[in-house]
């Protein structure tokens, strides 16, 4: 989930938004107007969870991604998408949560889009500002 999150932050910074990972070193400290997606299949990852506990604390929106609506996680989202997929945690024909991250990131990658297309941005502009070291 870590490494679909960093995949759509890569993207929003391609499209010229400001975007960190929770972890990020560089991140600003998130603050009240800004909006923090968090995503869990579990909706109970104790690092997601604190992460968006203060997110809201400091007055964030939370929009939250997982499989469970009931979690914890979930009860603290201003918004929750619920995907149809298995956790980490339960048996299935793909393992530790396989389906819900390449579904999250395909929902990233249609937001992506979206995005893109409501705000003209073409694909010269985000190799533009793709990072051309790695």
């Amino acid at each position: 989930s870590k490494l679909v999150g960093s995949a759509f932050v890569m993207r929003l910074v391609q499209m010229g938004f400001p975007a960190y990972t929770f972890d990020s070193p560089e991140a600003p400290a998130i603050s009240k107007g800004d909006l923090a997606i968090a995503i869990s299949g579990s909706g109970t990852t104790e690092f997601t969870v604190y992460s968006a506990r203060m997110a809201k604390e400091r007055g964030a929106r939370l929009l939250a991604i997982t499989v469970n609506p009931g979690s914890r996680l979930a009860g603290l989202a201003d918004r929750t998408i619920t995907l149809r997929a298995k956790s980490k945690f339960e048996e299935g024909d793909f393992p530790m949560g396989t389906v819900f991250e390449d579904s999250t990131l395909i929902l990233f990658e249609l937001a992506v889009e979206g995005i893109r297309k409501k705000k003209k941005i073409g694909e010269a502009d985000m190799f533009d500002r793709h990072n051309s070291f790695g």
